[in-house]
């Protein structure tokens, strides 16, 4: 099985698509809309998988569909924040 990780963001993409906004999601989840806007934007790179669970349930997703996935090379060390 290839090694992935976690590439850019989608989640703005799957909003849309699902026709909701930022504040939307943010109402729904009892969650502050700077923070949502934090995910959406990148300026936090991954979101927790318990997180990334909850918004996949209320727009309608997989969790794998909030983010772009990368392959990485067998002996890339490299890893991108922390994983959950």
């Amino acid at each position: 099985m290839a090694r992935l990780r976690a590439g850019s963001c989608l989640l703005a993409k799957r909003l849309s698509e699902a026709g909701l906004t930022q504040q939307d999601l943010a109402d729904r989840l009892g969650m502050n809309k700077r923070q949502v806007s934090n995910y959406a934007t990148g300026k936090i790179k991954e979101m927790s998988l318990t997180t990334a669970v909850m918004i996949s349930d209320i727009i309608g997703c997989s969790p794998r569909d909030l983010y772009e996935w990368i392959e990485v090379p067998r002996g890339d060390k490299r890893r991108r924040g922390k994983t959950t």
